[in-house]
């Protein structure tokens, strides 16, 4: 792969993992998208991309998750090995045009108890494929982590409790990118025939969109605001429920004479000149209230 790749990953991995799905939404866009794999190791033995029919850095991309062989011919993903952990591999897809990055998942692969998913990582994006940002990786990480139960029934490895929390996610929090990178510097465990190796099942990109902050403000009639009470209440006790009955009734009460120490007005304000804005209320410092209200 291009040496400014290999240069700029010097720089030390100080990003953490950020798993917040509400900064990705859509379809995976690195679905059936071009992917290639690099080699710039310097050990010897290094195999970037062994295939058995059932291995292929094309299947990184190919939708499919599979248990290790639920079929001969099963799409298990992209697999590299050798005696030395020590290599220098990169993972590219090109998603062949520039988009804003939400969320990239890199999912182990489903084989040897997932002891072979790479221990020492770095996910980069670029949007000329050859100048590169960091959002984030791992280092010395996984050995072991991914439990596996052993074969079952149906003569394949499956994900024993998975939910979703063990799987790498790394947040490109709206980075501008057309190429996706994980570069590999260290292959995982040993897992029993002296080889290490790199095994990745799937790798997932989502589009990034700006979480929605709603605002809190003052009621202001100018602005479109308005009232809608559908709940009156004198000294504690309801007189009218329903918005025709309070509005009937709250214009009746005077109060004048003293009889009446409390009124209470329950409902609704809402902005109708605004289609897109939610806003909140508070009633006696409590915590603000979002969503009752929500002008289409």
């Amino acid at each position: 792969m291009k040496k400014i790749l290999a240069i700029f990953l010097a720089v030390a991995m100080i990003l953490s993992i950020c798993a917040v799905s509400s900064f990705a939404a859509g379809e995976n866009i690195a679905l059936d998208k071009d992917v290639a794999v690099y080699d710039e190791s310097t050990v010897v033995g290094v195999n970037p991309n062994m295939t058995m029919g059932f291995w292929g850095v094309e299947y990184l991309v190919d939708g499919k998750w599979p248990a290790f062989l639920t079929a001969a011919d099963t799409e298990l993903g992209w697999y590299a090995s050798c005696v030395d952990p020590n290599v220098d591999l990169t993972v590219e897809i090109d998603l062949g045009e520039v988009y804003s990055i939400g969320e990239v998942k890199v999912l182990p692969m489903k084989f040897v108890g997932g002891y072979t998913f790479p221990s020492t990582y770095e996910v980069l994006l670029s949007t000329d494929g050859t100048n590169y940002t960091s959002i984030g990786g791992e280092t010395d990480a996984h050995v072991g982590e991914f439990i596996f139960s052993n074969y079952n029934v149906e003569n394949a490895y499956s994900l024993e409790g998975y939910t979703g929390e063990t799987i790498p996610v790394f947040n490109g929090e709206g980075t501008q990118a057309r190429y996706v990178a994980i570069h590999v510097t260290k292959l995982g465990n040993d897992p029993g025939d002296g080889v290490r190796y790199a095994g990745i099942g799937e790798i997932e990109v989502y589009e990034y969109e700006a979480p929605h902050t709603p605002t809190m403000r003052s009621f202001d009639a100018s602005l479109g605001d308005s009232l809608s009470y559908d709940q009156i209440l004198v000294n504690g006790s309801e007189i009218a429920n329903g918005n025709s009955a309070v509005i009937a009734n709250k214009k009746g009460i005077d109060g004048t004479d003293g009889s009446i120490t409390e009124v209470a007005l329950h409902g609704w304000y809402g902005n109708t000149g605004s289609a897109t804005e939610a806003f909140g209320y508070k009633i006696n410092d409590e915590a603000i209230v979002y969503g009752d209200f929500f002008a289409a």
